[in-house]
């Protein structure tokens, strides 16, 4: 499994995300990239003093895992948990309506800790 981030210009968003997902991969693997994920965002955050922009199902293992291309939030444990799809529910949704740098690093530390407290098949 691959996941790596790559600094940008910082007058743009920030951080690129880009990732190789295996095509089979235990739920327990995709949380763990997802963790590192939000890691690395509020890492950046909090060195940078800005916030990454591009954040969605793309770059999501977790995502990737249940299929969302297809929207299949169903199958991920983050609907189970939540009961509602796209990540309702979760800091998730707080990081994308952050209007500043504080807001947003809270929401992704949130975010990381909602993630690690995630019950995985």
């Amino acid at each position: 499994m691959k996941f790596w981030v790559e600094v940008v210009a910082e007058e743009e968003m920030g951080i690129l995300f880009h990732d190789d997902f295996p095509k089979r991969m235990s739920w327990k693997q995709a949380r763990e990239l997802s963790v590192k994920k939000w890691e690395t965002i509020a890492e950046f955050i909090k060195k940078e003093k800005l916030i990454v922009g591009d954040v969605d199902a793309a770059s999501c293992a977790l995502c990737e895992n249940a299929g969302i291309s297809l929207n299949d939030c169903d199958f991920c444990p983050v609907y189970k948990k939540t009961g509602r799809d796209m990540c309702c529910g979760t800091p998730f949704i707080k990081y994308m309506d952050a209007g500043d740098v504080p807001a947003a690093l809270k929401a992704a530390r949130a975010e990381v800790k909602f993630l690690k407290k995630l019950e995985v098949g």
